[in-house]
């Protein structure tokens, strides 16, 4: 972090975001940003659709069906 940079911060003079969050790990204030942070939120509509495209397994007697060729090693 230059010097300059922590100048312009603490006289008000624009800076960078990269730069007040490279100032703010240093202080150790990162927690600041939590919030901002809002929790994901999944609407019924769009659980219930995503419960309905879960594939189901293949069950035992179609696979009996379709018997693999043995090899000819």
């Amino acid at each position: 972090m230059n010097r300059s940079t922590i100048v312009q911060l603490e006289n008000g003079n624009s800076a960078t975001l990269i730069s007040f969050i490279q100032v703010l790990r240093a202080l150790g204030k990162l927690d600041l940003f939590e919030r901002f942070q809002q929790p994901t939120i999944i609407s019924p509509l769009l659980l219930a659709k995503n419960a309905l495209s879960k594939k189901k397994r293949v069950s035992a007697h179609i696979a009996k069906i379709k018997p693999t060729p043995k090899s000819n090693w």
